[in-house]
């Protein structure tokens, strides 16, 4: 698997970092948990246009995603349920995808993404 820099895009993520108590607008624990998720950080990958044929998806039918990333640096930090700003969407706003899955090899990581829409 080639990894171009001309087909790579600027992909912007916080990782997951597991769950926190919810606080209300009075400071108050809801004993609701939230996710929690760590820095903003970037990196570039190839990310596909939305997923088509089922007979070419490397994550097969099962696993419910919209698009891929792959990259050839296997010390790629994202992992699974990382959130993502994808296509200029702005990181004042809320993600728009989440990945879904990470499939690592010899020499690549794959990462099936969905779409999400994010009420503040």
């Amino acid at each position: 698997m080639m990894s171009l820099a001309r087909n790579a895009s600027k992909v912007l993520f916080r990782l997951y970092e597991g769950q926190e108590d919810a606080v209300d607008e009075y400071g108050n624990l809801t004993g609701s948990p939230v996710p929690k998720y760590g820095e903003l950080q970037t990196a570039f990958l190839t990310v596909s246009p939305n997923k088509g044929d089922a007979s070419i998806e490397p994550f097969g039918t099962l696993t419910d995603y919209d698009r891929t990333m792959s990259t050839a640096d296997t010390t790629c930090p994202i992992s699974e349920h990382a959130v993502l700003w994808l296509d200029g969407k702005s990181t004042d706003e809320p993600h728009n995808y989440v990945v879904k899955k990470r499939a690592p090899w010899k020499n690549s990581i794959v990462f099936a993404i969905q779409e999400v829409t994010v009420d503040e």
